[in-house]
Order: structure tokens, then C-alpha cells, then sequence
């Protein structure tokens, strides 16, 4: 399918089948003799493993899973060496031999992207009550991939498989990359870890897992400031006394800046510009922090300054001109009228006209 990253968390060795007397054996055999002619096929391996298990061949069933497990890379390592009867009815009703073969179609259906008519299997399996955790995540694989999206009825398909498995492989893949779809990075990393806690550590998905993480990680990072500038930011405008005017000509530097106002530090946000046409409106918030662990939502206590700097350079210079507002909360503040009025000292003081 489109999500073909998660077809290696397929086969997690936890869903349980039924049997119907003579008709599963017919099937089981039929099964079992289309593995013979086509022995590569994990998600056959998988259901003829389940099989077994319900009519209680333990070690067939082993034998079955460990083919599958084979199969699918190393990646179902973290299973069990055999798959254990259905623990409750919570995981729907038993693989009887018409729901046997349903699955196997759709299964097939799937494998060979004919992801419309394994829609069409699935859901029939789903009326009938006979969904495991593998099922609904290999169904949520075909919406996902018919439609180009995981929300919607894959999104229900992913949670249904997560309420019977929670730490079923396929379906946390899914979630995840569902989750990424929706820009939800943060979402997205939470998931990938249990996705990665659930594996071993030299399983082949976990460098891609890891790889992932690391993109969710980043890409959270880079949008977290920005959800949160829109609830925190400081606006205004700066003007320069007519006194100066003719001591600054226009395009030169003018940095404005908030900072913490009892701590030493860096600023908080910083703003370059030039000087003029005034009046010079700005707008200060997260997205101009230095550093990102000092950031103008986690101050309630900040100045703000306007800095006209002859050399360009962010230091405050002897002869720079500047004003500097009251303390504010940047969550409350109204939006401030600064006047560059005062020029800066020999020790970087503020000295009057």
C-alpha cells in the first residue's frame, strides 16, 4: 500500500481465529496448499498461523509465525512464538472458513494495490464481527492508500485496531504518520516513541523510526513558537524626537528588542530594521526569540527598547539614541508609543538631551 513503511509492522502475532469443523479444514488446507505454491507471502503465513492456533496445532501455528515473522524482515521479532487464543470478546468474533477466506481476498486484494476491492472485503469482515488488531490496521493501510489520507474512516480503523492492541506495530505506524499528515509533530513524536519502545532496538524499522522522530522533533520545535506568538506579543510604534532628525539619516540601523527586566540574558525577541519613514511599527513575539529557551511567553516582567545604532552593530554604542517603555507584560500590554529621545552614555547609560 501507499504506507508501505508499515507493512513491515503488519504480522504482530496477537489476533485469534475460529473454527467451524469440516469448513475451516477445507479452507486451512486450501491455504496451506496456495503457501506452497507461493511461499513468500507473510499475510498468508500470518492467517494460516492463526488458524492453527484455533484449532489448537500450537506447534503448526509456531511454525506459521516464525515463516511469517521471517517473511516480514525481523520485524515482528518482538512477538510471540506463538499467537495466544482470543483473550476476550472484545476482539470480535472468531475467523470462521467464510471469514477466513474474506480475509485472505483482501489480503491479496491489498497486496496487489487493488485497494477498492479490499475496502469491500474489510468492511464485509467488519459487519460480520470478525476483526482482529491486524485486520483493522491492514484496512486502515487500503483506505489510507485508496483516498491519500489516514483520517477519516482510516483514522476509525487505526483507533479500532489501537482499543484491542495498544502496542500493536502497524497501527501506532499509521497513527503516527496520520498524525504527521495533520501538522500534529508534537502528536506524531508522542507516538513514534511508543512505536520505538515497542521494538527492539536492532529491529531494520528502527533507524527509520528513529529518523522520524527526529523530523517530528524538529519540525514541533520550529512550530511551537509560532502557535504560541499569536497569543503572546508586544506591538507598537517608535518615533524619533524631530530634535535628532537631522542626526539620522534614513536606512540607518534600528534594532528593537524585549528583554528580561530582572535578569541578565540575551534578549528575549529582537527585531533589525532602519530608521524611517516614521512613525516605525513592529510587533515582537516568539518567532524573533535569540535562543529558544528564552522566549517572551515564558516572561510576565519585560522592557522593550528602540535603538537607533550608528554602527550597526547590537551592542549599545556610545552616542546611539534609544528609548525604553515601562515594565510590561507581554501578555497584557497595550501597544506602545516609543520616542527616541535619549542618547547613550561612555558606560552605555542613557544621558538626556
Amino acid at each position: 500500500g501507499r504506507f508501505a513503511g508499515a507493512d513491515a509492522m503488519r504480522a504482530h502475532g496477537r489476533s485469534g481465529t475460529g473454527r467451524d469443523g469440516g469448513d475451516l479444514d477445507a479452507a486451512v488446507e486450501k491455504l496451506r496448499a496456495r503457501l506452497a505454491a507461493q511461499p513468500d507471502d507473510a499475510a498468508g503465513w500470518r492467517l494460516l498461523a492463526q488458524s492453527y492456533q484455533f484449532q489448537g496445532r500450537d506447534s503448526d501455528a509456531a511454525s506459521a509465525s516464525q515463516r511469517a515473522d521471517a517473511l516480514d524482515g525481523g520485524a515482528a521479532a518482538a512477538a510471540p512464538a506463538t499467537i495466544p487464543p482470543t483473550p476476550s470478546a472484545a476482539m470480535g468474533k472468531p475467523l470462521d472458513a467464510a471469514a477466513l477466506r474474506i480475509a485472505e481476498r483482501a489480503q491479496t486484494h491489498r497486496r496487489k494495490r487493488e485497494f477498492k476491492a479490499a475496502i469491500v472485503d474489510f468492511a464485509e469482515l467488519a459487519r460480520r464481527g470478525t476483526m482482529t488488531a491486524d485486520l483493522w490496521a491492514d484496512y486502515a493501510d487500503a483506505l489510507g492508500s485508496d483516498r491519500g489520507s489516514l483520517d477519516g474512516e482510516a483514522a476509525k480503523c487505526i483507533a479500532a485496531a489501537l482499543r484491542l492492541d495498544p502496542e500493536h506495530p502497524k497501527a501506532l505506524w499509521l497513527d503516527a504518520s496520520r498524525l504527521t499528515e495533520r501538522g500534529d509533530y508534537r502528536g506524531a513524536l508522542s507516538v513514534w516513541n511508543s512505536l520505538a519502545a515497542v521494538l527492539p532496538p536492532d529491529s531494520p524499522d528502527a533507524r527509520v523510526i528513529a529518523a522520524n522522530m527526529a523530523e517530528a522533533r524538529e519540525k514541533s520545535a520550529a512550530t511551537a513558537p509560532a502557535a504560541r506568538a499569536t497569543a503572546v506579543a508586544l506591538r507598537g510604534s517608535v518615533r524619533l524626537d524631530p530634535r535628532w532628525a537631522a542626526d539620522v539619516p534614513p536606512g540607518t540601523t534600528l534594532f528593537i528588542f524585549a528583554r528580561a527586566a530582572d535578569e541578565r540574558g540575551p534578549p528575549l525577541a529582537v527585531l533589525r530594521t532602519t530608521a524611517g519613514p516614521w512613525p516605525v511599527r513592529f510587533s515582537l513575539d516568539d518567532t524573533n526569540a535569540m535562543m529558544p529557551t528564552r522566549t517572551l511567553s515564558n516572561y510576565s516582567r519585560v522592557i522593550v527598547e528602540a535603538r537607533i545604532s550608528r554602527s550597526g552593530n547590537a551592542l549599545a554604542q556610545p552616542d546611539d539614541l534609544r528609548a525604553v517603555s515601562a515594565v510590561l507584560d507581554p501578555r497584557s500590554a497595550a501597544d506602545q508609543a516609543l520616542t527616541i529621545a535619549e542618547r547613550v552614555g561612555p558606560a552605555g547609560e542613557a544621558q538626556g538631551s
